[in-house]
């Protein structure tokens, strides 16, 4: 079990053509195809893992977070990242270094009127390398469910991505 905090400044941008459309039909005067916006927040929470045996083991974490949203014009907010993984480690069954998480991570990051889509229900696999105890290449795979504003119906968003870590 552990423990973690962090805090996040990022810059955001949004490209919403739609809402351009809609502005210059307004006759707003600063219409914009790109929206940027600054957000700060932090999160605490702990993290807990439990080995079965050799070949499988379950981490799970609970974080609790506040501050600006994405959004602009919008209140601090509290919300929560929770989430469950199951992780398999195949070197002892085909001597190879790798191992397969799957996952599902529940977000209730606030979202706002706009058009945006931000993740909250999303479920993972990864295949990793896991080799050496310094260095982790991984291939993810990840979809997530979402409910759009501009339509009302849920799309579902995947992605895929290669990692490298190195720990030090």
């Amino acid at each position: 079990m552990s423990a973690a905090m962090e805090v996040t400044n990022g810059n955001y941008s949004i490209i919403n053509i739609k809402q351009l459309i809609d502005d210059i039909v307004s006759s707003v005067p600063d219409a914009s195809l790109i929206r940027s916006n600054n957000s700060l927040y932090g999160q605490a929470g702990i993290k807990a893992a439990y080995g079965i045996n050799k070949f499988i083991g379950l981490n799970g974490i609970f974080d609790l977070g506040y501050g600006e949203t994405i959004q602009r014009d919008t209140e601090n907010e509290v919300f929560r990242i929770t989430g469950i993984n199951a992780d398999m480690n195949f070197y002892s069954l085909i001597k190879t270094p790798v191992s397969v998480s799957l996952g599902y991570l529940h977000s209730s990051y606030p979202r706002g009127e706009n058009e945006a889509v931000f993740k909250s229900n999303i479920f993972m696999a990864q295949i990793n390398y896991i080799g050496r105890t310094d260095f982790i290449m991984s291939f993810d795979f990840v979809v997530s469910r979402e409910l759009t504003q501009s339509v009302n119906d849920i799309i579902w968003l995947k992605s895929i991505m290669f990692s490298m870590r190195y720990l030090f």
